[in-house]
């Protein structure tokens, strides 16, 4: 079996995989002009948080303008200025989970440089978009959620339409224009009318109900999708992003879904060795109706119950069933046609089916698929599992909530993310109930903690605390869920 890759050295894996990877059907040789990017307050060090010289970033290369093509990613045709895609209105049911870029002139040492520009991805060609016709996203909707939690953060709204953050804060990942940790929450301050909110490993993003995002938080890889690779601790409006119906978020990057079923992302998965420092269009997603996102792969579900999934494979987490190590443009999942949901971890993936069961693909090196095998490359039935109305992945374990408002999970129980009903740091690669919970209506897990609503709108989180990731005031871990101090 292959050794996992680490995010640590995220860099090395990229240019394995890529390497590795053959040149697929919607490669182009077309490249975008670089642009001079556009901030929020029209300068080049707006909100600059001083833990990072910009000018290092992959996308200010002095000897590489416009080489975003050249290493890979979202192959097409021209690339141009990305426009704004006109998805109609906001599809009121929406959210869920989770053009071709150049690399731009360098910097002058103390800046991020020109970012390549967003063009949009072009037309990957019929032939290698045959089959992805999602059909019509009219009156589709996904599972929306308020509850986010990254790797030692977590965030939730308390009144519905306002948002609070607590925990680790050291990339300002809380929003709260600072980089000090709060075990208690804190509120996000000018953020009103929220509709959603989603956390990578190190950042935020929350989507408005007129469509439009923020985010702010560790920005290294352009996760931020603000035009540059600065960080910042107060959120960030994304210039010209607007209908977006959902927000997915990973490790270090980002994915938006537009009313009219189309996908863009930005940041860095495993699709080159450059980052995007603004949204690029998805090619051959079409009816999108939710996404997903996970460490290095990213997944739509597509209005006729199909899934399409790009990016990393190192598991076979594309879930293909091909042994290639990157899928450089969408792929259709095995043997899916009736998905409902679908949910990614670092480097698996699960759907949950129209009849309440569940499907998992992936790395199953800690039994988090729930089925038989250490890599599994196909989508598999998860054995005993059914009335499941939402699923939750985590970095190596797995969760459904369910229909009675009860939780189930499988994986491995590292601090006691689980529950205390098994011993710390033990594998059950069966759904396992954790007790105590019977009024879940949402759900999330972090690296090393989880969280879940309750149908009265109070929130309890439980596992590790070293940064305040639980949000009781206290740094201590916990093998039961405790309630958030608001």
């Amino acid at each position: 079996m292959p050794t996992p890759p680490r995010l640590g050295s995220r860099a090395t894996l990229l240019l394995s995989l890529l390497t590795a990877a053959a040149v697929s059907a919607c490669s182009s040789d077309d490249r975008a002009a670089p642009y001079e990017p556009t901030f929020v307050d029209g300068t080049r060090d707006a909100g600059k948080t001083a833990d990072k010289d910009a000018s290092s970033h992959e996308d200010a290369s002095p000897d590489d303008d416009a080489s975003a093509d050249d290493d890979g990613g979202f192959g097409g045709g021209d690339g141009g200025t990305g426009d704004v895609v006109d998805g109609g209105e906001e599809n009121d049911g929406g959210g869920g989970s989770g053009g071709s870029s150049g690399g731009g002139d360098a910097g002058d040492g103390n800046d991020a440089g020109d970012a390549g520009d967003a063009g949009d991805a072009g037309d990957a060609g019929d032939e290698a978009c045959e089959g992805f016709n999602g059909g019509s996203v009219e009156g589709a909707s996904a599972n929306v959620s308020k509850l986010a939690l990254g790797e030692s953060f977590s965030c939730a709204s308390k009144s519905g339409k306002d948002l609070y953050c607590w925990g680790n804060n050291s990339r300002g990942q809380l929003g709260i224009a600072t980089t000090v940790a709060s075990s208690s929450p804190e509120q996000v301050a000018g953020l009103t009318n929220l509709a959603q909110v989603v956390a990578g490993r190190l950042h935020t993003c929350a989507r408005i109900e007129n469509g439009t995002v923020r985010c702010w938080g560790n920005n290294d890889d352009g996760q931020l999708g603000i035009g540059n690779a600065v960080s910042q601790s107060e959120p960030m409006t994304l210039q010209g992003l607007e209908n977006v119906a959902e927000l997915a978020a990973a490790d270090v990057f980002t994915c938006s879904r537009h009313t009219g079923g189309e996908v863009q992302c930005w940041g860095s998965l495993a699709l080159s060795s450059a980052s995007w420092l603004t949204p690029r269009s998805v090619p051959c997603i079409q009816g999108a109706v939710q996404i997903a996102a996970g460490s290095l792969h990213a997944c739509a579900r597509l209005a006729n119950g199909t899934v399409a999934c790009w990016g990393g494979n190192y598991f076979g987490q594309i879930g293909d069933g091909s042994n290639d190590s990157v899928a450089n443009r969408p792929k259709l999942v095995a043997g899916v046609s009736d998905a409902v949901e679908i949910a990614l971890g670092n480097f698996h993936s699960c759907v949950r089916h129209a009849d309440g069961g569940v499907s998992c693909w992936g790395d199953n090196s800690a039994g988090q698929l729930g089925v038989a095998g250490q890599v599994v490359r196909e989508p598999t039935r998860v054995e005993g599992l059914s009335g499941v109305v939402e699923l939750v992945l985590g970095p190596d374990r797995s969760c459904a909530r369910l229909d009675d408002g009860g939780v189930a999970c499988w994986g491995t129980n590292t601090d006691a993310v689980i529950g205390p009903i098994l011993e710390v740091g033990a594998t059950v690669s069966s759904p396992t109930r954790i007790a105590g919970l019977t009024d879940v209506v949402a759900m999330d897990l972090g690296k090393t903690h989880a969280c879940v609503r309750h149908s009265g709108g109070g929130v309890s989180c439980w596992g590790k605390n070293e940064d305040g990731q639980l949000g009781d005031g206290t740094d201590e871990n916990r093998a039961a869920p405790v309630s958030v101090d608001w």
